[in-house]
Order: structure tokens, then C-alpha cells, then sequence
């Protein structure tokens, strides 16, 4: 630091005596005196290295002062607490729907499903049994009556009348099957009285029928 300023003050009383020829040889230019006298030009050097000095010596000062001040300055603080999460922000809006994805591979046949309870019994040994009334005889009301063979019962029954007479005929009952279910009944009469010969004809369907 002692060199540095040493160097600083000799660069400033160079530089006067420098500004002083300066002035001294451009004077006459200026209308100024055409020489100075050793002594003159002394007593202005001296100045000038005097006000050197003092510019040398306020800047030594400034820069003690600035030195004085960084190292009073206080150290910094601890860091401060972590603040508080803030609250979350607003959904955002749905985004665009993106574009279908390819077809997966044809998965494995799966396996067989357990068999089922069996259902019930249906119906077997079908049959049809019919039963004509006598096709002559004058009596205006004929009936018939058609059973199933021993085992079945009724699932249907059918009627008609044939013979010339049928057109004054009227059915009364047809197929009504009794309580078991075994046999039906079949009714019919002439709703006009008429000479014609006609017969009632009965249908019975059977068959084997679980319980």
C-alpha cells in the first residue's frame, strides 16, 4: 500500500510540473509574458506539488473511510422460517380428449361354464284319441265323451260337426276336461230344427305328464 501511494504521489507532482511548463511555454501565445523568471516557475511547481499532496491526501481519506465503513457492517442475519404452503391454486380446465389407442389382441377363449341344474320334466308318449256320436237319429242335442289310455292326461282338445245337417247346429261345450284331467266332454244342438242327419266329433290330445 506504501509503494502504491508513493507511486501515486510522484505520478501527481510529475503531472504538475508537466502542467506548469505547459502553461509557461503557451503563455506567450495568450498574450502572456514571454518567460518567467527560475524563481517564478519554482514557487509555481511548489504549488502545484502542494495541491497534489492534498488531492493525494483527501483521496487517502476516502478510502480509509470507505474501508471503515465495510468493515462495520453488520453480518447478515439468521435465514427466516419457511413460510406457509399456500393454498392450492384453481383446477385446471379438462383437456382435449386424445386420440383412440389401437385394438388389443384377441384375448383367450375362456373356460367352460359349470353345467346347469336340469329342468323340469317335460312332456312325453303323444297321442290323439277321437270320438264321433252316431251320424243318424233324429234328437235335436248329441255328446260325446273322449278319454285319454290309462297313465296320460289331456294338453288339448278339438271338436266339429259333420253331416248335412251341420249348418243348423251349434256347439255347446267343447272338450271341457274333468278333475283329473283324463277326459272331456263335447255337446252340441240343433239351434234350428232341421230333418238332416249330422254328427258331433271330439278330439282329445294325451300324453305323459310329470307332476
Amino acid at each position: 500500500m506504501q509503494s502504491i501511494t508513493r507511486g501515486r504521489t510522484a505520478r501527481y507532482g510529475l503531472a504538475a510540473v508537466a502542467l506548469v511548463l505547459a502553461i509557461s511555454l503557451a503563455a506567450p501565445a495568450f498574450g502572456g509574458p514571454a518567460s518567467l523568471s527560475a524563481t517564478s516557475l519554482a514557487k509555481k511547481v511548489a504549488q502545484a506539488l502542494k495541491l497534489a499532496k492534498q488531492a493525494d491526501k483527501n483521496a487517502k481519506q476516502a478510502l480509509a473511510q470507505a474501508q471503515k465503513v465495510t468493515s462495520q457492517a453488520p453480518a447478515p442475519g439468521p435465514a427466516g422460517a419457511k413460510g406457509a404452503t399456500g393454498a392450492p391454486g384453481p383446477a385446471g380446465g379438462t383437456g382435449a380428449a386424445g386420440t383412440a389407442g389401437p385394438a388389443g389382441a384377441k384375448g383367450d377363449t375362456g373356460a367352460g361354464g359349470a353345467t346347469g341344474p336340469a329342468g323340469p320334466p317335460g312332456i312325453s308318449g303323444y297321442e290323439i284319441v277321437i270320438d264321433v256320436s252316431v251320424l243318424t237319429g233324429s234328437e235335436n242335442e248329441k255328446g260325446v265323451f273322449v278319454a285319454c289310455p290309462a297313465g296320460k292326461k289331456i294338453v288339448g282338445t278339438g271338436v266339429s260337426v259333420d253331416g248335412p245337417g251341420f249348418v243348423a247346429v251349434a256347439i255347446d261345450q267343447a272338450g271341457f276336461p274333468n278333475a283329473p284331467g283324463t277326459e272331456a266332454t263335447f255337446f252340441a244342438h240343433e239351434h234350428t230344427p232341421t230333418p238332416d242327419s249330422w254328427s258331433l266329433e271330439g278330439v282329445v290330445y294325451c300324453a305323459n305328464v310329470a307332476a
